[in-house]
């Protein structure tokens, strides 16, 4: 879990992820990019998703999400980029903290139930009712989906520590660079020493098969 916590960026944009947001996703807390647009995610965008504070970008827009914005998101002072347009959220855009700085309307429109600044609708007791959540059919299904989001994350997880780990130690470690391009030079010169002698070989085969 330690080096889920480290992460820095997820972004899962456009890969057809079904179900919830796993509520576990708060506890990435240096992560500072999460992009989960053009899926088809539903039910509520995490409560505690103000626990990330170091988050700058976050873009959950073209979902089926509902239920309203998460007052937690207006902690999060570090925002700059905040997409939720095209879902079903609903209820009034908080508008305490950091959250009352995004005053373009492009990034909560197209929610028809949502209502409040920067938007043009406003708040009425006729338009700030909750819809009903969509919910998951049955148990099994949402344990599939929540091992598809841990497949996907472990995969990103694996490829950013498993790329790093070579790389960066060649970048820090002279020793084992130098180290490194000495044995790929080597392993090359043995490859081609190796294919001289049998492309020497196969002439003397073939010189001995026409004089004979």
């Amino acid at each position: 879990m330690w080096q889920l916590q480290v992460m820095m960026n997820i972004d899962l944009s456009q890969n057809y992820l079904v179900g919830s947001i796993p509520s576990e996703i708060t506890m990435l807390k240096k992560l500072i990019g999460l992009n989960l647009s053009h899926n088809n995610l539903i039910g509520t965008i995490p409560a505690k998703i103000g626990e990330i504070e170091s988050l700058e970008s976050f873009d959950l827009s073209f979902n089926q999400l509902s239920g309203p914005i998460p007052r937690s998101i207006s902690r999060l002072s570090s925002l700059g980029m905040l997409k939720l347009s095209h879902n079903n959220l609903s209820k009034e855009i908080p508008q305490e903290g950091h959250l009352s700085t995004f005053n373009d309307a492009s990034s909560f429109d197209e929610n028809p139930y949502l209502c409040g600044n920067p938007l043009p609708k406003k708040c009425t007791s006729e338009n700030s009712f909750q819809p009903p959540f969509r919910n998951i059919e049955n148990q099994d299904e949402e344990e599939d989906k929540w091992e598809k989001w841990l497949l996907y994350i472990m995969i990103i997880l694996e490829y950013v520590v498993g790329f790093w780990g070579v790389v960066g130690v060649l970048i820090l470690k002279r020793s084992w660079r130098y180290a490194y391009f000495n044995f790929v030079d080597e392993t090359k010169d043995k490859i081609h020493a190796r294919v001289h002698r049998s492309i020497e070989t196969l002439k003397g085969m073939c010189i001995h098969k026409f004089v004979g």
